[in-house]
């Protein structure tokens, strides 16, 4: 452990997730105000936001098992660039 936090590899990589995971959370939040404001009817934003929850926990469960069977860091970058 104490080798990991020596390294600027270890703190890149833990930065570029955070920065991911609050974006992604921070948008997450304000998703169903943020279409209904666009006039979106309340029940079809909180399909969509229901559909984005569904999808979340399916890439995750793919990431997973890609992880185990394919080279992580080319799994990282496939899941990571696209949002």
């Amino acid at each position: 452990m104490g080798q990991a936090l020596r390294s600027r590899s270890f703190w890149l990589i833990g930065a570029a997730f955070f920065l991911a995971a609050l974006a992604i959370n921070g948008c997450s939040v304000h998703f169903v105000p943020l279409l209904t404001d666009r006039g979106v009817a309340p029940a079809q934003a909180a399909r969509v936001a229901s559909i984005a929850g569904i999808a979340l926990i399916v890439g995750r469960v793919g990431a997973g098992y890609l992880l185990d069977y394919l080279f992580a860091p080319f799994v990282t970058v496939f899941f990571s660039l696209p949002p």
